[in-house]
């Protein structure tokens, strides 16, 4: 069962840690340690689509935590990008995971995104709240035909706060 925070006013109050993530995993994308799916593309339960990619949330130097994993697919049928965000604590946790479209002719990396879709707690390509297993699904907000996507995923133990980004994916 899910159970959301009480307001989004909460989590906007801290955009430090989007700001952080960022920087810190642009660093680790740029240094080349940033763990993309090598499996097979695979159907899953919470996205249609194929699995064309995935990362490890990584606390802000870089290391793989083992706290998750963002997971981002594709549906070709809709042409729409889906992601969501494991967590492998076993506890309730704060997480957040996000999709957008990127502006056109920018994200061919995650850095050079420019959101095009609005970024509202609780519409279709964001979510946050205290999960136990995951956050999302999280679908773009049309067809990403033609446009980069860049997707989000985070979450915060109390001790640590850990994330990913994927981006580039073009179509």
């Amino acid at each position: 069962m899910r159970i959301p925070l009480p307001s989004a006013a909460f989590r906007r109050t801290a955009p430090f840690r989007r700001t952080a993530a960022l920087a810190a995993t642009g660093a680790i994308v740029g240094a080349g340690l940033f763990f993309a799916g090598s499996a097979p593309a695979q159907a899953s339960s919470l996205c249609s689509g194929v699995e064309v990619d995935h990362a490890s949330l990584v606390d802000v130097e870089g290391t793989d935590v083992a706290r998750g994993t963002l997971y981002l697919y594709y549906d070709s049928s809709t042409g729409k990008n889906c992601a969501y965000a494991t967590n492998n604590t076993g506890v309730r946790h704060e997480m957040d995971v996000y999709i957008t479209r990127c502006a056109a002719g920018t994200g061919q990396t995650v850095s050079t995104c420019q959101d095009s879709d609005p970024l509202v707690t609780g519409t279709a390509n964001d979510d946050y709240g205290n999960y136990i297993s995951y956050a999302g699904p999280v679908n773009t907000l049309g067809s990403a035909a033609g446009v980069c996507i860049k997707a989000f995923g985070g979450i915060d133990t109390g001790t640590e706060y850990a994330s990913a980004f994927i981006g580039g994916h073009c179509g």
